[in-house]
């Protein structure tokens, strides 16, 4: 068992490296339009939202192929977030855990 000293650290050092994510995030988005995809290639569009009052929210994602037809889509809903990227970092852990 780790101790409070150890989970403070952790926790420490990956709120920075979020923030780190989430600046630029912002710096990115604030700068691209969406565009299809190359040619045999899907693209992954994800969003994430935040209700401060209850600390909860969800996230939604679509990915369309080259002809911009919609081949999947999903949302859903989760409690305990810190903000709306949180949301979106649940999203993209839950597509990479392994079985």
């Amino acid at each position: 068992m780790r101790s409070a000293e150890d989970l403070a650290y952790i926790i420490q050092k990956q709120s920075f490296e979020l923030l780190k994510l989430e600046v630029h995030r912002e710096m990115v988005c604030a700068r691209k339009r969406w565009r299809r995809p190359s040619a045999g290639f899907l693209k992954i569009n994800i969003d994430g939202s935040f209700i401060e009052s209850t600390s909860s929210g969800g996230w939604d994602f679509v990915i369309r192929d080259d002809n911009m037809d919609v081949t999947h889509a999903g949302a859903g809903s989760c409690q305990y977030l810190m903000d709306a990227f949180d949301a979106e970092i649940l999203l993209v852990s839950m597509v990479w855990r392994k079985p």
